[in-house]
């Protein structure tokens, strides 16, 4: 994917609410990153060209005209009932739906004068969006709230929706055999195949790790790999021997992702005032981890005794733009 259009249910001028906020924000930062944007709000292009946004094209909101609004982007990004006109004009685009939404909260607040109605109408909003996929539970680490994530996958199931958690699995002694069939997906990040680096990078022991990929795979839960190539810290070829290590032998191990180290976090660790552990460390020349991720690839592969097939290509490091993949067939 290389244009991606942001629609923002709220418009984006120099005078803007809290979604507007987020959507100027998001096409700043994405930009920023080398990610081509088209911004896309009901504000007037003109109100939103005054708004420090180099490289960003902007275009006009137009329910009925979608595709010609959305016309040469490669997938969107949509918030509010803006989202369900995409999904109803361009079902073949691909839409990641931002849930961010305070009204569904707020609404609350007027059941005493005008009922549940206003509740209701963007509940179902909700509903409509993610009946057309699914739902991803990340973190940090999600399963800290073992509780309220299983309420969530398991109301998410009812509505026939894929569930899917993003996890470390270290605290996957947490999930009962019950809660994992509830979960469609398990995407398993191992940070490194070696207990003495993984302990470096993560501050934890491997093995929780480890197991809890075995017990996906004992109970035939399907399960990607996502490995992140860090120079200097996780590229050396031991550390990706090892890592295929863990991968063979998973039965249920569907992909491996092995993903560009990037910095995109950087400014989190200043906000809280932590030192940054990885404060140098550049994100790893394009061509040469290009190359890096085609060796892995056949390393894992290798031992695993799958086959495997390179679909990355070189892009400036971000978060989740495209990653190089390593698809897996039995």
């Amino acid at each position: 994917m290389s244009r991606i259009a942001l629609v923002s249910s709220e418009p984006i001028r120099p005078r803007m609410a809290g979604i507007g906020i987020r959507y100027f924000e998001l096409a700043r930062r994405l930009t920023e990153r080398g990610i081509e944007i088209v911004l896309v709000s009901p504000a007037e292009p003109a109100e939103t060209a005054a708004l420090p946004l180099p490289g960003v094209e902007v275009r006009r909101f137009e329910r009925g005209r979608l595709a010609e609004v959305l016309e040469g982007c490669d997938a969107a990004v949509a918030q509010g009932q803006l989202a369900n006109d995409v999904l109803l004009e361009l079902p073949q685009l691909p839409v990641a739906i931002d849930l961010y939404d305070p009204w569904l909260v707020e609404n609350l607040s007027y059941a005493a004068t005008l009922g549940l109605d206003p509740y209701r109408n963007d509940h179902a909003t909700w509903v409509l969006q993610m009946s057309r996929g699914g739902i991803t539970l990340s973190g940090g680490e999600p399963m800290v709230q073992r509780e309220f994530m299983m309420e969530i996958f398991r109301r998410s199931k009812q509505l026939g929706l894929h569930t899917c958690v993003d996890t470390s699995g270290r605290l996957g002694d947490r999930l009962t055999d019950d809660d994992l069939m509830q979960i469609d997906l398990n995407i398993l990040d191992i940070k490194s195949g070696d207990p003495d680096i993984y302990k470096t990078v993560t501050g934890q022991p491997l093995a929780p790790t480890v197991e809890y990929a075995r017990r996906l795979s004992a109970l035939r839960r399907p399960m990607w790999v996502r490995y992140v190539l860090v120079p200097g810290l996780t590229d050396q070829f031991d550390n990706v021997e090892k890592v295929a290590d863990v991968c063979a032998g998973l039965q249920s191990l569907e992909r491996v992702e092995i993903l560009r180290f990037h910095q995109m976090g950087r400014d989190k660790w200043h906000k809280l005032g932590l030192i940054y552990p990885l404060q140098n460390t550049e994100p790893p020349d394009a061509e040469l981890t290009e190359a890096e991720v085609v060796g892995a690839t056949q390393k894992i592969a290798a031992r695993s005794g799958l086959d495997a097939s390179f679909t990355g290509r070189s892009a400036a490091p971000s978060a989740r733009s495209t990653p190089p993949m390593a698809p897996l067939s039995r």
